[in-house]
């Protein structure tokens, strides 16, 4: 019998939460959405299989509901749980993506113009920034002919 360890999921998985911000929360009817700042370019698990990814409030009221997180992207896969019980958040608060690990990081893109997020490392009350967050003028210079990221506008033809 033989086995292997996945790096990701073994080594780091525990060891990295992707941190959001709740950015709002409505109420339809059947399920409140909890709209957050991180999205599927951030953690592309969810979008890509349904993977599962535990969802809790960084100060806990102690109150929970059943809600739908999704990102601000607009797309269908930009969703990252449906209908779970999660700590009850409020517009502004800070929460977190347990079990993130590597996955984030590895897996990360700037779809939609969006910049990765910046990876910091934190060991008890010291933490230090690895991975800086790229400005959205990087984001699109990346994607653009250098004659086209000067600052005027746009002569090329339709």
């Amino acid at each position: 019998m033989s086995s292997f360890h996945l790096l990701g999921g073994e080594m780091h998985a525990e060891a990295v939460p992707l941190a959001s911000i709740a950015a709002a929360v409505g109420t339809p009817a059947r399920h409140p959405f909890v709209v957050v700042d991180a999205a599927m370019n951030d953690l592309a698990r969810p979008a890509m299989y349904d993977a599962w990814h535990e969802f809790a409030a960084v100060s806990p009221s102690g109150e929970k509901f059943v809600a739908n997180i999704v990102g601000p992207i607009c797309e269908s896969g930009d969703t990252f749980a449906r209908e779970r019980e999660i700590d009850r958040v409020q517009e502004g608060d800070l929460a977190m993506f347990q079990t993130a690990g590597a996955y984030g990081a590895s897996m990360a893109s700037t779809y939609n113009c969006r910049a990765i997020a910046p990876e910091v490392l934190v060991d008890d009350n010291r933490y230090a920034t690895v991975s800086e967050r790229m400005a959205a003028h990087q984001v699109r210079r990346q994607r653009l002919a250098p004659w086209m990221d000067d600052g005027a506008p746009s002569t090329r033809a339709a």
